[in-house]
């Protein structure tokens, strides 16, 4: 899109006596403002003005960006309906553009960062978010050293805020904890950004400010944004040293009790904890993105935590927690998530899920799973269980897939035909060889994606391998009608030929298998329908 040069000068020039008669006058002149928004639009006139803002202070330029920042001020104070946002957005499109930039200076003096983080206490939402942004391009830009410089800017706003919502009521307090969470918002996206940043944050003090959030009993909304930053924290890749030892450290000062507590797991650490009515659910899955950071390889970030406390207050949020849901689809969904990324951390933590009856028939049962969604939801997480490289996961150079070992695979494999046992007899095969029948296409791909880890294990593999009916239903072309569960079961065959238990196969099987591969998932038998004459 080709720029108009000519136009933009003529704005700048009315831009330059706006300055003029404002530094003269402290004032905007009325009929100036009015003859430049007749001849441009309020977004063309913040798209000039605005790159001035971030220009190095000893740069010979038309504007300063001192002079700019005062004019841009000036306007928005005189019509806030007219220039609040196209400003907003002018100065996020410039910033982005500058973060991308190696060669332009992207400079913020500290009045234009005071302006940028004051928007976060503004009634616009999207003014809001587009200063949080702002934050996070130049911090990319910047590196730790913006870092430094804006975390106690985010603070003492935080603190002002708090201040107001802790010491009023009605539309104040309300607007006071909508700042709070935005402070928190930015301080939050921050740090996930490195390493180095939650280092600076933790130096600051500014962590605990999202703490704090989350104890005050008096406004439950803004917990529930706590619990949200918290969730952010718990699951945004790549995991961070700081950030992990930070979340699961136990002591107090620390927010891991306060989460436990409302998932339902007491402050003394006795088994008596009732989850939080209103803010269970919301802690329950952040205990769940707490559960798979026990999963990644944090030797460095948690070997001074105490595991075996963080493994049975985990498993004693899960277990008060299924006691006190009401059962609904929603409630379950979230379980067996939360249950599923606990069970992966260990052989140990997988141990107390299944030794439980409470925390076992959670996951495993279908006698509630009415809906297919739910079953093929169960049994998708059991593969991840077994094998966590099935998991797509962000940056995996930081990711240690650790499968449980082959006598705990053995003992979840049994324990999903026990959890049954009311339907299937308890045989897990005899289950999944029923549900690979279902009509429905997500329980079958459930059974599938299960078969296909199974199969990758030595010792549960053979069990697979031993049932008479498991090679007939693999083989067969004609049982699997979609393009789906064609693949899922293609992938199977692909497991079994590569594991390195093929050679107790009969050689006739294995050619059997081979030439399944070589036909692809898609093949089809050519009926031959010529008609036979005289």
């Amino acid at each position: 899109m080709s720029v108009d040069t000519s136009a933009n000068e003529k704005v700048l020039s009315r831009l330059q006596q706006l300055c003029q008669g404002l530094a003269t006058s402290q004032s905007l002149d009325p009929q100036m403002i009015k003859e430049l928004n007749d001849h441009v639009s309020p977004a063309n006139t913040m798209s000039v003005l605005v790159p001035f803002l971030f220009r190095d202070v000893q740069e010979n330029s038309i504007l300063s960006s001192s002079e700019a920042l005062s004019l841009m001020g000036a306007l928005v104070a005189s019509e806030p309906t007219l220039f609040l946002k196209p400003t907003s957005q002018a100065v996020l499109e410039e910033v982005t553009r500058l973060s991308q930039s190696t060669t332009e200076p992207l400079c913020v003096s500290s009045e234009l960062l005071l302006v940028i983080v004051s928007q976060l206490r503004g009634e616009d939402v999207q003014v809001a978010d587009n200063a949080t942004t702002v934050l996070v391009c130049i911090a990319r830009r910047q590196g730790s050293v913006f870092v430094e410089q804006v975390m106690p800017v985010l603070q003492h706003l935080w603190r002002e805020s708090w201040q107001q919502l802790t010491s009023s009521s009605g539309p104040t307090a309300v607007h006071a904890s909508t700042t709070c969470v935005r402070c928190g918002t930015a301080m939050v996206e921050l740090v996930l950004m490195e390493d180095t940043f939650m280092r600076v944050a933790l130096a600051a003090g500014a962590m605990s400010s999202v703490t704090t959030m989350l104890t005050y009993d008096a406004d439950p909304l803004l917990q529930l944004s706590a619990l949200d930053l918290f969730e952010r924290l718990a699951s945004t890749q790549p995991f961070h040293p700081s950030r992990t030892q930070w979340l699961l450290t136990s002591q107090e000062g620390f927010p891991l009790r306060t989460i436990l507590s409302m998932a339902g797991v007491s402050a003394d650490d006795s088994s008596s904890g009732i989850p939080d009515a209103l803010l269970g659910g919301s802690a329950l899955r952040v205990v769940a993105r707490l559960c798979k950071l026990l999963h990644w390889d944090t030797t460095s970030a948690v070997a001074g935590h105490d595991s075996h406390f963080l493994l049975t207050s985990f498993h004693k949020a899960l277990h008060h927690w299924d006691e006190q849901t009401s059962g609904s689809e929603v409630d379950r969904f979230t379980m067996i998530d939360a249950i599923s990324a606990f069970a992966s951390a260990s052989d140990e933590a997988l141990e107390l899920i299944i030794s439980d009856p409470v925390t076992r028939y959670a996951w495993l049962s279908f006698q509630s799973a009415a809906r297919s969604k739910l079953k093929a939801a169960i049994l998708i997480s059991v593969a991840h269980v077994l094998d966590p490289s099935m998991v797509v996961v962000e940056n995996t150079d930081s990711w240690t897939p650790r499968p449980p070992s082959d006598a705990m695979t053995m003992k979840l494999f049994a324990c999903i035909g026990e959890a049954n046992s009311s339907t299937f007899r308890g045989d897990t095969m005899e289950l999944l060889l029923s549900l690979v029948r279902s009509p429905i296409p997500e329980v079958r791909l459930g059974v599938y994606e299960l078969l296909r880890a199974v199969a990758k294990m030595p010792t549960a593999g053979q069990v697979l391998w031993n049932h008479g009916e498991f090679f007939p239903m693999m083989l067969s072309r004609d049982m699997e009608p979609t393009k789906e569960g064609r693949e899922a079961k293609y992938a199977i065959i692909q497991s079994i030929l590569s594991s390195p238990l093929n050679g107790l196969l009969s050689e006739e099987l294995v050619k059997q298998l081979e030439k399944y591969s070589d036909q692809g998932p898609h093949y089809k038998i050519v009926q031959n329908w010529d008609v036979a004459t005289e």
